[in-house]
């Protein structure tokens, strides 16, 4: 009989073994499906991560470095003679940087690394001092957006003011106007946009951005040869040139052949020009953007100021000045802007 109970025992103790095994063994496959799940939940959704620790992203002037389509301008950045430059770009901030690229570069009819000074400046023309990427800026289509350049030998908006770049949303792209608005020469179009930085946001550009000049450059790429010479007539050239913050209204070729038509008929227009190409000069700073309907600006002849009237906003809807349609606005100029007008302005009272 003990040996029965014995046996009993025995078996009891084995299946208990047996229970808690198998009981470990469940528990353990629980804990390795329970981690095995938790890693694929983690394959299948991501931790979100920052969009700079997403993408690996350095400063601006490492994403510089590391594009394999921006080598030119990395090597300029890598030169200390543009050391300042460069320490811009890995400085702390919220900056966006308009990167040319390698062919950009290469369709430059001339370019002279060694003239430091307007390289600088050059170079600080592709940088906004704000944060903005493409959606940004299709959002602000038509708006002027102050750059890093503010250098006195390449820029006189006065009072301290930097030179702008337009920004223009032509569909899904974003265009960067430097000079004449709708000439190819003087747009860039962005190619890769919104390359993230722990300081900003990098586009690449297809165009070196050229800083804007003064009255007889904008005259020969608005291809109003009739502006200097008319300008010199009235003894303005100089004025045109060299007053800070200046609005022109410019004349088409055209407009000006009627006029000197209407000289030789009235001998008063002739005496009066200068008086009259005043009336084309506004001493104020206006990107149409900033021009209400119905304005009233004067200009440097006293008494004859020109009444602005437009319909919609930004590029939209019409704008006059004086009844007399505005056919360009917006041209950048080193100490202003320039309008084109399709007649030659102020005559309501000489004659005309």
């Amino acid at each position: 009989m003990s040996s029965l109970r014995e046996t009993r025992r025995i078996t009891l103790q084995r299946n208990v073994k047996t229970s808690h095994s198998l009981a470990s063994w469940r528990s353990a496959w629980h804990l390795v499906a329970a981690v095995s799940i938790g890693f694929a939940a983690l394959w299948v959704m991501p931790i979100p991560l920052p969009v700079n620790a997403q993408n690996g992203a350095g400063t601006l002037l490492q994403a510089v470095r590391s594009h394999p389509q921006l080598t030119t301008l990395s090597k300029l950045l890598s030169s200390p003679s543009f050391a300042r430059i460069a320490q811009v770009l890995n400085a702390n901030g919220a900056r966006t940087l308009l990167a040319p690229s390698d062919a950009a570069f290469a369709a430059l009819p001339s370019f002279d690394p060694n003239n430091v000074r307007m390289v600088s400046a050059q170079l600080l023309y592709h940088i906004l001092p704000v944060r903005m990427s493409i959606e940004q800026m299709r959002g602000r289509s038509h708006s002027f957006v102050p750059t890093l350049l503010n250098d006195p030998a390449a820029v006189n908006l006065g009072s301290g003011k930097s030179q702008v770049v337009q920004l223009q949303s032509r569909g899904d792209a974003v265009v960067v106007i430097f000079g004449m608005p709708h000439n190819s020469t003087w747009e860039a179009t962005l190619t890769q946009p919104n390359i993230p930085a722990t300081n900003g946001l990098l586009h690449v550009i297809d165009k070196v951005l050229l800083i804007p000049r003064g009255a007889q450059d904008a005259a020969r790429i608005g291809g109003l040869s009739e502006l200097i010479p008319n300008l010199q007539r009235a003894g303005l050239l100089e004025i045109a040139e060299n007053t800070p913050g200046l609005t022109i209204f410019a004349p088409t070729n055209e407009a000006f052949a009627a006029f000197h038509r209407l000289q030789a008929t009235n001998p008063a227009l002739s005496r009066d020009q200068s008086s009259i190409m005043r009336g084309h000069l506004v001493s104020q700073l206006l990107y149409s953007p900033q021009i209400r309907d119905g304005q009233v600006l004067q200009t440097l002849r006293a008494g004859r100021p020109l009444t602005v009237h437009r319909t919609g906003s930004g590029a939209s809807g019409e704008m006059t000045v004086n009844g007399v349609r505005v056919t360009t606005r917006d041209v950048l100029l080193k100490n202003g802007v320039v309008y084109i007008v399709s007649d030659v302005l102020g005559m309501e009272r000489d004659g005309k």
